[in-house]
């Protein structure tokens, strides 16, 4: 394989892996949820009596949010893999 395709491929993964995890982030954001709050007014002071969260699916979030950052890294790596790669071929 030529190098200078090695470096392309590289940075079309980099940029790939990136999108990636802006997708995933996104949508584990949907799966966040709405909180609400509950409570009486007590004297012109507002006491809160219980809060919560509304449509949200902690499992999937989390879940999400952990992919979307491995897809944040993974973009990282072989980001700098890329420029290392192109300045090691423009040094030759």
């Amino acid at each position: 394989m030529n190098k200078k395709m090695l470096v392309g491929a590289l940075l079309v993964m980099c940029i790939c892996l990136f999108f990636l995890g802006l997708i995933f982030n996104k949508t584990a954001n949907n799966h966040k949820g709405t909180s609400i709050s509950t409570g009486i007014m007590v004297d012109g002071q507002y006491t809160e009596l219980s809060s919560g969260k509304i449509g949200g699916d902690a499992e999937k979030y989390g879940m999400l949010n952990d992919s979307g950052d491995i897809f944040f890294i993974l973009a990282g790596v072989t980001g700098v893999m890329a420029l290392v790669s192109f300045f090691a071929i423009k040094n030759k």
